[in-house]
């Protein structure tokens, strides 16, 4: 379900999408994808079967000033960038106390592995300056 105009929740899709973790028995961690055609949508899924997983819980705040840019998480073992949060899709960048509004908050890792974000900061359309925060032990 979506949430719709006036609160009212519509369908998305009423095709039912099943992952069986079990089924990864393979060394390397890999993204997958499935979609699923349906009468209202095509919906695609993106996801890795993570092993020994931990829950990884993110947040940052703004200082000073207003924040525009993207944010993105990744591993050491899953290059594929998951997008936390991109002003450009128009979404409020932060509330009354400076949080920065993500997409996703908590993300599952690895114990093994290490967590990469990367802040990539815009202005006026244009990267100005980026850093990575590496969150290994």
């Amino acid at each position: 379900m979506i949430k719709g105009e006036r609160g009212q929740d519509k369908p998305l899709s009423k095709r039912l999408l099943e992952i069986d973790g079990r089924v990864a028995t393979r060394q390397n961690i890999e993204v997958r994808s499935v979609s699923r055609d349906s009468r209202l949508s095509t919906v695609q899924v993106e996801y890795a079967v993570v092993k020994k997983a931990v829950e990884a819980t993110v947040e940052f705040q703004v200082l000073h000033g207003d924040f525009r840019g993207e944010i993105t998480a990744h591993t050491t073992s899953i290059l594929h960038r998951i997008v936390l949060h991109d002003s450009s899709a128009g979404v409020m960048a932060t509330c009354d106390s400076g949080i920065i509004q993500l997409w996703r908050r908590v993300i599952s890792v690895c114990l093994h592995e290490t967590l990469i974000l990367t802040i990539i900061v815009s202005r006026d359309g244009n990267d100005v300056t980026g850093a990575s925060i590496d969150t290994g032990h």
